[in-house]
This record gives structure tokens, C-alpha cells and sequence, in this order.
């Protein structure tokens, strides 16, 4: 079990969770500002060596806090002027990688019409391109489109130094499409995140392999299904799983899909909803319905009251008129 806690952060004030290290896929999701982005940018520190530095440079001051424990190891850290550790144990360091939101995530890093420019040289010089792993080629066609050999012909620049060399930060995909080569940033923008994403994906395939780890490894993962259609989420939930099951895989995921959510068990779930006295509370287990309770509609409720029995009912029913609190007879 890992243990994490956060203290004076950002909008969170105090936050504990202890969440399942363990082959799987785990959902974090609650409304927007609870604190997702925040609490997966600090579960980033246990596979990004300089993740505290470099994301959280200026945030936080000397009340600030963040404590890990797992496997009978505890790391603490705290700011002042920069981030330090208050222990004197061993760091904790997990093979695996975090891709992050639109601020911090690298699907993003990219995203510069300026670059159109330099896209079309490229295009002019098809012998910097190599035909795309096989294993994003499948993936990303049986995803959006339940067709693994879509995307044949799908190409990539051949190394990243030549991608540099154009002003790119990651290494840019091509498609070639009936005969015209199409950009990844051409693609349409479920196209252009997920195909990020999976090539990720493939270079900490390649890495754990070449590396000879067989230990569990981390995967997390900001706001994953960005601008996916519902049964393309469907279909990347299913795709998380067979990753985790085949390569040893712990993924966390913060998610609103009401598609993902609705495929995972209870146990699996961890749902954050900040208090009337502005505490945040996890609700773990959780299921699907309470969840996603306020998705289906702009208005969802701040409580729900389970109760026995009728005469219960009516009695808490009275008392919230009486308030002139909005109830629902459901």
C-alpha cells in the first residue's frame, strides 16, 4: 500500500490516501479544483527524480508538506525557499512515468502552429521518416476506430536529434493516408494526444525491457481520454487493463469519462469531494453511480442521505424544507 499525504498545497489544505500498489488500474475523479491535478503532479515525485522542483517551484511555502510511505520506507518533504527531505531514510523510486495535463503534460509540448512551418520542410524529406512501431500503429487503430490495421502507414521521425533539429520538443508522427502524408498535428486532436500518449507508453515498454525489470512499475496519468469520443474511451480503459496484466503495470488515472468509470470495480475508485468546511474527503470504495452521480446533469447533489425507512425519510425530508434546502423524493 502506498501511503500519501499532503499538507498546505496549492488549494489542498490536508489530504491522505492510501492507495493499492499493486497490478491494476485505479480512477481518481471528483469535480473540477478538488485537487486531482495536484495530488497526481505529487505522486509524479516517486518516478520523476526533479518532479517537485520543476513543478512546483513556485507553489507552497515553509507549512508545506508532503509525505510518501511504502514498503516500510517514508520520505518527507517539505519547502521552504526549495524542496528538501526531512528523513533520513532511502528515496523512494519507481521505474514508470507521469504524463500530466494540459500545463505540465509533454502531449502538449508541441502544440505551436509555428512548428506548421517546419512540418512541411520535413514532408519534403520522406527519407527522415521510419515506419511507426507496430505496437502504436495496432493500439492506436483498435482504440478510435476498432480496427487494428487502420493506421497502417503511419511513420515517425527516425531519431530524436533530427526532430530537434526541426525545433520539436518530442518526436513527431506522420500518416500516410491514400497517398498524402498527414502530420500528427493535422490529426484531429484525439489522434494527436493519443498517439503521445502510446508512444510514451511504448518508450517505458522498451525501456523496462531492455533494463530486465521485473518488479512492479507506475504508470500515471492526467486527464487521459482528452478529446477521445465514448466508445474510444471504452476501448482505452480495456487497453489500460491488457497493459497492466501483460507488462506489470500499476496505472493511476484522474478521469470525468462516465464510460471509464462505469468499467472499473469499487475497490478500484477513489472519489475526491471537498466538504462544507472545505475538507477533502476520499471515498474509496466507491461505486460507479455515486461517482458520476453529478456528470449526467449541471446540477448533481452536494449530499445524499441513505436512510431506512419511511418514517426516516420523512423526518429528514422535513428538516431540509425546513432549512430550505432543495431535496429530490428519488
Amino acid at each position: 500500500m502506498l501511503e500519501v499525504k499532503i499538507e498546505k498545497l496549492k488549494g489542498i489544505d490536508k489530504i491522505e490516501l492510501s492507495l493499492p500498489f499493486e497490478k491494476g488500474v485505479f480512477a481518481v475523479c471528483g469535480g473540477n479544483g478538488v485537487g486531482k491535478s495536484t495530488l497526481f503532479t505529487v505522486l509524479s515525485k516517486l518516478v520523476y527524480k526533479g518532479a517537485l522542483t520543476s513543478y512546483f517551484r513556485n507553489e507552497g511555502n515553509n507549512q508545506t508538506k508532503i509525505t510518501f510511505k511504502l514498503e516500510g520506507k517514508t520520505n518527507i518533504w517539505t519547502k521552504s525557499l526549495n524542496w528538501t527531505r526531512d528523513d533520513e531514510g532511502d528515496e523512494i523510486k519507481l521505474n514508470g512515468f507521469f504524463e500530466g495535463s494540459l500545463i505540465y503534460g509533454n502531449r502538449f509540448s508541441d502544440a505551436d502552429k509555428k512548428l506548421l512551418r517546419n512540418v512541411r520542410e520535413i514532408k519534403k524529406k520522406p527519407n527522415l521518416l521510419k515506419d511507426a512501431e507496430e505496437f502504436i500503429v495496432k493500439n492506436l487503430g483498435s482504440i478510435l476506430r476498432d480496427d487494428t490495421d487502420y493506421y497502417k502507414g503511419l511513420k515517425v521521425i527516425k531519431t530524436k536529434k533530427i526532430a530537434e533539429s526541426f525545433g520539436f520538443k518530442s518526436i513527431p508522427y506522420f500518416w500516410n493516408s491514400r497517398g498524402d502524408l498527414i502530420s500528427q498535428m493535422s490529426m484531429s486532436s484525439g489522434e494527436y494526444l493519443l498517439i503521445s500518449l502510446l508512444h510514451f507508453i511504448n518508450q517505458r515498454l522498451e525501456y523496462t525491457k531492455k533494463n530486465n525489470i521485473d518488479h512492479l512499475s507506475l504508470i500515471i496519468l492526467d486527464e487521459m481520454e482528452l478529446a477521445l469520443h465514448p466508445s474510444a474511451q471504452n476501448r482505452l480503459a480495456k487497453f489500460l487493463k491488457e497493459l497492466s496484466n501483460n507488462h506489470n503495470f500499476c496505472i493511476y488515472f484522474a478521469t470525468h469519462s462516465v464510460q471509464i468509470i462505469s468499467q472499473l470495480p469499487p475497490s478500484s475508485i477513489f472519489f475526491l469531494e471537498t466538504l462544507y468546511n472545505e475538507t477533502i474527503q476520499v471515498v474509496n470504495p466507491c461505486y460507479p453511480a455515486y461517482a458520476t452521480r453529478s456528470m449526467y446533469t449541471p446540477d448533481g447533489f452536494d449530499f445524499i442521505f441513505l436512510v431506512e425507512d419511511t418514517l426516516a425519510k420523512k423526518i429528514i425530508e422535513n428538516c431540509l424544507k425546513g432549512r430550505g434546502v432543495n431535496t429530490s423524493s428519488m
